[in-house]
């Protein structure tokens, strides 16, 4: 059985940046794959390649900025990411999710099959809690990245 994990990223201090690690939670009430591992990445940065060691199927939540409404969802692929607009910020991490991927290619270690799931956050401002826009988007965001684990665990 190929080995799957949900890497959340964020900072859960600044409110809307943590909702990938509030996904976490979120998926824990939801019939998994077996052997799906759920790890808090928080803002590893390159320390992100070390977690990603070993996995052949990885699905990663973060907060992503676009010009779209609070709560939007969007999925990307790696070649999603490349093809992006520069003024789209995939992390507000210190080291972007873009570099460590670029990383990841050139040192071989980047899993077999990669997507990545971003949310549009509201608020970026010093708090524990997610925007109420943001909140009510997380089931959807499980429910489609449920999706993607089975899909992924079939492949």
């Amino acid at each position: 059985m190929c080995r799957l994990m949900v890497m959340g990223l964020g900072n859960i201090l600044l409110s809307d940046e943590g909702a990938g690690i509030h996904l976490l939670s979120e998926l824990k009430n939801h019939d998994l794959p077996i052997g799906t591992e759920l790890v808090d990445a928080g803002t590893a940065g390159m320390n992100l390649l070390y977690l990603m060691e070993g996995v052949e199927r990885l699905v990663i939540v973060d907060s992503i900025c676009t010009d779209a409404e609070a709560g939007a969802i969007y999925r990307l692929t790696l070649q999603d990411i490349y093809e992006c607009p520069p003024r789209l910020s995939i992390s507000f991490h210190q080291i972007s999710l873009l570099d460590v991927l670029s990383q990841g290619i050139y040192l071989g270690k980047l899993p077999t099959a990669l997507v990545i799931y971003g949310i549009q956050p509201k608020s970026l401002d010093w708090g524990v809690e997610l925007s109420n826009e943001v909140k009510a988007r997380l089931p959807k965001l499980a429910e489609l990245v449920c999706r993607e684990l089975w899909t992924l665990a079939s492949s």
